[in-house]
């Protein structure tokens, strides 16, 4: 790093040691950043906050259009705070025919579905400063999740939808979300000399997550595509300074069961057991949501307003400069690999079965008139029978 960005740093961050505040002042601020009118018809339990909402047919429904929350606290020379924030989006929260649906953030749409989680883009912010009058070291971790898009969700049981840009349909148990970007920033100072450390990381890039009759699904970063299989987790590339796996594109996998796919340009038909941990195309976008090698930046991660307030003010807008100057563009950039190698590539495929039809082909897919999947519902009832038959057996002894 050059040297007057060094002295810059070390010259922002003293000023904090002047403030020494005796007393711990801790206060949640909770504001909700939408904008609009609230709609419920034919509902039951029903909350909705920030405007632009609207549920019907529904039961026990919580929509918030956006919110965000800062928590400072100050105590002597050490100042500390946490913030976060979905913001708003143009479009509000939908829940049609659903029970249990929470929304935040907007386009959030949630239909003939129960238990439904669905989130816009969070920013996270957590940061912290100590500071004498000689020395002192400020830390901050800025996350990101998702680049916005909206969530959808349709005839589907236990969806958590993160980031936007996630679609579910007819399937259960179902975890989404948008890529992942951490700037972890440090900095030390002693006089008039500093030391900046960072170490950026994402995970995956741009792309929208699809699931689609299946069962027990976990898709993070974008990009990912699972139909009709069981018990699939798939991820994008996880890029830092010192390590790259994978690379762009998408994982697909279609009537499997047992998928593990990381990294991107990977493919599981009609397969059992199937770990792939691929490099993925390095050019053009290929697949579904490809967006080019992801390249996190200073930048990308995201840094909320109203960082630690070494003063002892409560107010969120105060920030010290230490953390704001750790976390603009002093970290190295994720591209540079210490390595210099391309990232691995290793596919291990364990196929017991491989029909053209998969081996969920020769099933039923959906139970008739609802749309929903049949065998998820299979299973939901052997296990209501094992129950009851239990609860049977004591009654009667």
């Amino acid at each position: 790093m050059k040297h007057h960005t060094l002295v810059s740093v070390a010259g922002a961050v003293a000023a904090l040691s002047f403030a020494a505040p005796a007393v711990a002042d801790p206060i949640i601020h909770l504001t909700p950043n939408g904008s609009g009118g609230n709609s419920a018809s034919n509902s039951v339990g029903t909350i909705q906050i920030g405007g632009g909402n609207s549920t019907s047919d529904s039961g026990v429904t919580v929509q918030v259009s956006g919110v965000d929350v800062n928590v400072p606290l100050t105590a002597g020379p050490a100042a500390a705070q946490t913030s976060a924030s979905v913001p708003a989006a143009p479009t509000g929260n939908t829940a049609d025919d659903s029970v249990g649906t929470a929304q935040v953030g907007g386009d959030n749409t949630a239909q003939r579905s129960i238990g439904t989680v669905q989130t816009g883009p969070p920013r996270a912010h957590v940061a912290a400063v100590v500071a004498t009058h000689v020395a002192g070291a400020a830390v901050s971790v800025p996350v990101a999740i998702g680049n916005g898009g909206g969530n959808t969700a349709d005839h589907s049981v236990g969806t958590v939808q993160i980031g936007g840009g996630n679609t579910a349909q007819r399937s259960i148990g179902t975890v989404q979300s948008g890529a992942i970007r951490a700037l972890p920033a440090a900095v030390v100072w002693a006089g008039p000399l500093a030391l900046v450390f960072g170490l950026p990381v994402q995970i995956g890039g741009l792309g929208t997550n699809t699931v689609e009759d299946s069962i027990g699904t976990v898709q993070i970063a974008g990009g990912n595509t699972a139909t009709q299989s069981i018990g699939t987790v798939q991820s994008g590339g996880i890029t830092t300074p010192v390590t790259d796996i994978g690379g762009s594109g998408g994982n697909t996998t279609t009537g499997s069961i047992g998928t593990v796919q990381i990294g991107g340009g990977n493919t599981a038909t009609g397969s059992v057991g199937t770990v792939q941990v691929g490099n993925g195309p390095q050019s053009s976008t290929t697949g579904p949501g490809g967006g080019g090698t992801p390249t996190p930046t200073g930048g990308t991660a995201g840094t909320p307003s109203g960082t630690p307030s070494s003063t002892g003010s409560s107010t969120g807008g105060t920030s010290p400069s230490a953390v704001s100057t750790a976390t603009s563009g002093t970290a190295p950039h994720a591209a540079t690999s210490t390595s210099g190698t391309a990232a691995a590539k290793h596919s291990v495929t364990s196929r017991a079965t491989h029909a053209t039809g998969g081996v969920l082909g020769a099933l039923p897919k959906t139970l008739p008139f609802t749309g929903l999947a049949l065998l998820g519902f299979l299973l939901v009832g052997a296990a209501m029978v094992l129950l009851g038959g239990g609860a049977l057996v004591r009654a009667r002894s």
